[in-house]
C-alpha cells in the first residue's frame, strides 16, 4: 500500500469512526445539536479505546479491529436517516464545515514538518508513536520508551485508539502524524459548546472563532507536536460544559456524562487532575446541600470507577499500585525534592508561568540554551517559549490582557450571571491555575503553562472571539493587530522552521551554514534521522516554498474575517476604507513570510560547508579555525581547536553552541 492511498484510508476511517457509533446512542437523548455532536464524539472514542483494549488483552490482533470497525459501520447504517436529518440542519453543517476548516488548516501546516522544534520539546511525539506500538505488537511488558520511561508513566486512552487506526492501515508514521493531529482538533467541538455557555448567542460565532484558532499560536504549535494534551483537553472541556448544563438545568443525564468524559479526560493525559478535581468538589458541595439526587452522587462514582478501572485495574494487577502510581515524572521529580524545596519550586513556577521569560529571564542565560547561527531561528525560539510557556501570552500577546478585561467587566454583571455561577468562575480559574502548576513535577527555567493550563487558555481564545463585537471599536482594533502579530511570528515562522531537515555530510558531519538552529532542534533533528522516521512533510519536501505561500495566503484570509468583526462588531458591512487595522496585519505577515522565503532556496538546514566569521573575542581565532578544519573534515584538529577556545571562553554562546554541537555529533 502507497502512503498516499494509505493516509485516504486513514481519511476514511476517522469519517467512520468518530460520529456514526456513539450518534446511534446520543440520537435518542433529548439533547441540542452541539450536544449531540460533542457526545457523539466521545462517545464513539469512549467505543473505540474500550475496543482497542479488549483486542489487546485478548490478543485478537488486525481481525479485532476489523470486526470493531464493520460494527461501527453497522451501527451508522441503522441509524442512516437520523444521520441525513441531523446532516441536513444548517447549523450542524456550519458546525462541521467549521471543523473541516481547522482539520485541512492543519494538514497545510503538517505538510510542511521535517523537524520537529520548540524551546525544550523534543521526543514526545517518538514516545506515544512507540506507545501505540506496544499496544499494536505487543511489546514486552518492562519496554522502556525512549529508553526512560516505563508504561506506566503515561495513561493509555490515546494510544490505544491510535492502536485501533494503525492496525488497519500499517504502522506508518505519516499516517500517525494525520490521526494523532485529527485527534487533538477534536477540541474544537467543546470549545463551540462552551463559547455558547460564556457569551449568549457565542456558539453561532463559528466563523470568527475558526479564524482565531487558526491564528493562535499556542493552539496551532500543540496539535502540531502530536501529543495527547489537546485530545486530553477536548474530554475536559466537554466534561465542563456537560457539568454546568447539567447543573443548571438539573439534569442528572448531563451530569453524568459529564462524570463520564473528566474520566476520559484522566485517561487520555493526567494534566486533567486539576479540573476533575476541582468540579469533584463543587459537585460534592451542591450534593451536601441538597441541590442533587441522593441516587445520583453513588451512580457518578461508579461510573466514574469504572472507566478508570479499564486502565488502573489492569496496570494494578501487572505493575501494582505503586509503580502505576508512582511512575509518573510529575512524582518522580516531586519525590526528589524536600517539603520546602518543593514549595519553593511551586512559587518559583508559579511567577514563571504568569510571567513571560523576558521579564526574568536574563538573555545571557537565554542564549546559553538557544543561541544559533540562524537568526530567525532564535526569534522562533524566543516567541515561542513566550507563547507556550506563560499563561497569558497563550491566548495571545493582546488577547489575554483583553480576556482579563472581558472577565472583570463580565463577572460584575450581576443581572446577566447568577451569583452561584460567578462564584463557580471566580473559583474555577484560580483553583485551575495554581493547582496546574503546583502538580508540575520539577522547577522549570521557564513557565510550564503548556502542561495543565491549555483548557484555560483555549476558553480564553473562544471567549475573547464570542466577544470581540462587544468590545469598544479601537480595542477591537488592538485585538486584530494582536493577532497578526500572534500569527506571523507564532505560526508562519514556526513552520518555516519547521520545514527544515538535517543535512548531514557522508562523512556524518553538519555542513556550516548561517541556516543552523538551536541545538534542541539538531537533537530533535538526529533523533528523527537515528530512530528512522519519514514524515509527511518528507512526503512533500519538493512543493514546500509553495505551502508555505499558501500559509501566508491563508493568514491573510483569516485576519480579513477577524477584520470584518473588528471593524463592525457584526453590525453592518465594513466600509474598505476602514480596513486600514488589517492592512496593517496583512503588511506584517507578510514582511515575516518575506523574510522567511528568502533565507535559503534549500530545505536543508546546513547547506554548503563555509564557516561563519565569529565576532572579535580572545577565543576567536580558535573557534575560527575549528570551524575551518571541521568545513575541511579534519574532525581531530576541529576538535582540538573548540576544546582551547571553550577554555577560554566557556560562556560565550557561540563556542559553546559549536562545542556542544559536535560533541553530540562525535561522541566527544
Amino acid at each position: 500500500m502507497t502512503e498516499t492511498s494509505r493516509l485516504l484510508c486513514t481519511a476514511l476511517l476517522l469519517a467512520i469512526c468518530s460520529f456514526a457509533p456513539g450518534f446511534f446512542f446520543v440520537r435518542r437523548l433529548r439533547w441540542n445539536y452541539l450536544e449531540t455532536a460533542c457526545g457523539s464524539v466521545a462517545l464513539s472514542y469512549l467505543l473505540v479505546y474500550l475496543a482497542s483494549t479488549l483486542v489487546f488483552l485478548l490478543n485478537l490482533g488486525p481481525t479485532g479491529y476489523y470486526c470493531s470497525t464493520a460494527v461501527a459501520i453497522g451501527l451508522g447504517l441503522a441509524c442512516r436517516k437520523d444521520l441525513r436529518r441531523y446532516f441536513a440542519r444548517r447549523d450542524v453543517q456550519r458546525l462541521f464545515a467549521g471543523f473541516g476548516v481547522l482539520v485541512v488548516w492543519g494538514l497545510v501546516l503538517l505538510a510542511l514538518v521535517r523537524t520537529y522544534a520548540g524551546g525544550f520539546w523534543a521526543g514526545d511525539y517518538w514516545e506515544h508513536y512507540e506507545r501505540a506500538l506496544y499496544f499494536l505488537h505487543r511489546y514486552p511488558t518492562d519496554y522502556q520508551f525512549l529508553g526512560l520511561y516505563g508504561l506506566t508513566a503515561r495513561p493509555p486512552f490515546m494510544n490505544l485508539v491510535m492502536a485501533f487506526y494503525l492496525g488497519q492501515v500499517g504502522d506508518s508514521f505519516p499516517a500517525y502524524q494525520v490521526i494523532s493531529q485529527f485527534l487533538n482538533l477534536l477540541v474544537y467541538f467543546p470549545l463551540i459548546f462552551m463559547a455558547g455557555l460564556m457569551v449568549r448567542g457565542g456558539h453561532r460565532r463559528i466563523g470568527l472563532i475558526v479564524a482565531f484558532l487558526a491564528l493562535c499560536p499556542s493552539f496551532q504549535q500543540n496539535h502540531l507536536f502530536l501529543w495527547t494534551k489537546l485530545f486530553c483537553g477536548f474530554f475536559t472541556l466537554l466534561g465542563l460544559a456537560l457539568y454546568l448544563r447539567g447543573w443548571r438545568k438539573h439534569d442528572s443525564g448531563r451530569m453524568l456524562a459529564a462524570v463520564v468524559s473528566l474520566a476520559c479526560a484522566a485517561l487520555v493525559h493526567y494534566s486533567a487532575g486539576p479540573y476533575l478535581l476541582f468540579l469533584a468538589i463543587h459537585y460534592l458541595v451542591l450534593a451536601a446541600w441538597g441541590l442533587r439526587p441522593k441516587w445520583e452522587v453513588p451512580v457518578a462514582g461508579v461510573l466514574a470507577a469504572t472507566v478508570l478501572a479499564t486502565w488502573f485495574g489492569w496496570a494494578f494487577a501487572l505493575y501494582g499500585p505503586t509503580d502505576t502510581l508512582g511512575a509518573n515524572p510529575t512524582v518522580t521529580a516531586s519525590a526528589q525534592l524536600t517539603p520546602i524545596e518543593n514549595v519553593q519550586k511551586v512559587a518559583s513556577n508559579t511567577l514563571r508561568t504568569l510571567v513571560p521569560h523576558p521579564v526574568y529571564l536574563p538573555r545571557a542565560t537565554f542564549e546559553e540554551f538557544f543561541w544559533q547561527p540562524n537568526r530567525l531561528g532564535y526569534w522562533r525560539e524566543y516567541w515561542f517559549l513566550i507563547y507556550q510557556t506563560a499563561l497569558f501570552p497563550m491566548m495571545g500577546l493582546a488577547g489575554g490582557l483583553i480576556v482579563t478585561y472581558l472577565l472583570t467587566r463580565d463577572l460584575q454583571d450581576r443581572q446577566r450571571i447568577p451569583r452561584s455561577l460567578r462564584v463557580f468562575w471566580v473559583s474555577f480559574i484560580p483553583f485551575c491555575t495554581l493547582v496546574g502548576i503546583a502538580v508540575n513535577g520539577g522547577q522549570e527555567l521557564v513557565g510550564m503553562a503548556h502542561v495543565c493550563l491549555q483548557p484555560l487558555a483555549l476558553l480564553g481564545v473562544v471567549y475573547l472571539a464570542a466577544s470581540l463585537g462587544t468590545l469598544p471599536v479601537w480595542l477591537r482594533r488592538v485585538a486584530l493587530l494582536g493577532v497578526a502579530f500572534d500569527a506571523a511570528v507564532g505560526i508562519v515562522l514556526h513552520v518555516h522552521m519547521l520545514r527544515y531537515s538535517l543535512d548531514r555530510l557522508p562523512d556524518g558531519r553538519i555542513g556550516l551554514s548561517d541556516q543552523l538552529p538551536a541545538i534542541p532542534v539538531i537533537e530533535n533533528a538526529m533523533a528523527k534521522a537515528e530512530y528512522p522516521a519519514v514524515f509527511v512533510g518528507d512526503l512533500v519536501a519538493p512543493w514546500t516554498v509553495g505551502l508555505m505561500v499558501l500559509v501566508v495566503t491563508s493568514v491573510i484570509g483569516f485576519l480579513a474575517v477577524v477584520s470584518m468583526e473588528a471593524e463592525t462588531g457584526g453590525l453592518r458591512r465594513a466600509p474598505f476604507s476602514r480596513w486600514w487595522v488589517f492592512g496593517i496585519g496583512a503588511v506584517l505577515v507578510a514582511m515575516v513570510a518575506v523574510a522567511c522565503l528568502t533565507q535559503g532556496t534549500s530545505n536543508d538546514f546546513g547547506v554548503g560547508v563555509s564557516p561563519r566569521i565569529v565576532r572579535s573575542s580572545a577565543a576567536g581565532p580558535h573557534l575560527e579555525a575549528a570551524l575551518r578544519e571541521y568545513a575541511a573534515g579534519n574532525i581531530a584538529a576541529a576538535r582540538s581547536e573548540i576544546v582551547q577556545a571553550h577554555a577560554i571562553s566557556p560562556t560565550d554562546p557561540e563556542v559553546d553552541y559549536y562545542f556542544r554541537l559536535w560533541s553530540r555529533l562525535h561522541g566527544w
